[in-house]
């Protein structure tokens, strides 16, 4: 599953992050994940608006995020560009 982190407390060790799509973009049908510092594989720690990638585990009967891992921003060239029909249209002046 994919999440962008919303906040996340370095002293505490503790934060959450909102499911997204498989675009990466927030999904606001599903509950925020809780995410805990233990749980994270590639970082000490997560900032907000990281990308991340997990497994749904259970702590408590609750869902939390566990091997969870950030991901890289996307590439400049990833993302797609508009065509030239619509520059043209956004160039009104």
């Amino acid at each position: 599953m994919i999440a962008i982190v919303s906040h996340f407390n370095r002293i505490k060790g503790f934060g959450f992050a909102v499911p997204a799509d498989e675009r990466g973009l927030p999904d606001n049908s599903r509950p925020d994940i809780f995410i805990h510092a233990r749980n994270i594989t590639n970082k000490k720690y997560l900032t907000q608006g990281d990308l991340i990638s997990y497994d749904i585990g259970d702590f408590n009967g609750r869902p939390v995020a566990i091997n969870v891992v950030v991901l890289p921003p996307a590439r400049p060239e990833s993302i797609v560009q508009p065509s030239p029909s619509a520059k043209a249209v956004c160039d009104v002046r």
